[in-house]
C-alpha cells in the first residue's frame, strides 16, 4: 500500500502540511511578509488529513491487524511516548 491507496494520499498531504508550515515559519521570521491565507490553507488540510485518518487509514488499520497485533502496537506507541 507503499504507493498507492490511503497511505499515498496521506503522505502527499503531509508533504503539503509540511510545506505550509513552512511558509508560516518564514512569516514568523520576517513579519512584514504578507502569506495570504496560509493558516486557513493550513488548517483546511489537517481537517481533512484528520477526518481520513479517523474515519478511513484507521478503521483500515482496525481490520488489517488481529487483536494481538493492535495490542503490540499500542504498547510499543506508548513505550515510544514515554522518550
Amino acid at each position: 500500500m507503499k504507493n498507492m491507496g490511503p497511505t499515498a494520499v496521506m503522505r502527499l498531504e503531509h508533504q503539503e502540511i509540511k510545506k505550509f508550515l513552512d511558509q508560516i515559519r518564514k512569516k514568523l521570521q520576517y513579519p512584514n511578509i504578507h502569506s495570504g491565507n496560509v493558516e486557513e490553507s493550513l488548517m483546511g488540510v489537517l481537517k481533512s488529513h484528520n477526518d481520513k485518518e479517523e474515519k478511513i487509514l484507521y478503521p483500515w488499520i482496525d481490520r488489517s491487524l488481529g487483536e494481538e497485533a493492535q495490542t503490540e502496537m499500542i504498547v510499543k506507541l506508548d513505550i515510544k511516548s514515554q522518550y
